[in-house]
């Protein structure tokens, strides 16, 4: 995983798509635990995965990038968690 992360940084989209299939399941699980929608926490989960290729260079430790990962997810679930609440309340 370090060197996928190493070399992530430096743009190989190979190791990059090596860190998606790797983690996605898990980046899944955590947003369907909170959300209890498959569609929502697909979005969660894709949309976590762009944030953290966007930020990968403000990552320090490569080792680091489960528990990373798993923050930006339940920052996005927040996310999308909030907008449904803020849809389905009365007006």
């Amino acid at each position: 995983m370090r060197l996928w992360v190493e070399e992530a940084k430096r743009g190989d989209q190979a190791a990059w798509a090596e860190l998606v299939r790797h983690f996605y399941g898990m980046g899944y699980a955590v947003a369907i635990a909170k959300l209890n929608d498959s569609s929502r926490a697909e979005d969660a989960a894709q949309d976590a995965f762009a944030e953290a290729f966007a930020k990968l260079d403000g990552l320090w430790q490569p080792e680091a990038f489960p528990g990373w990962f798993r923050t930006i997810v339940e920052r996005r679930e927040r996310i999308c968690s909030d907008t449904r609440s803020k849809k389905s309340r009365p007006r």
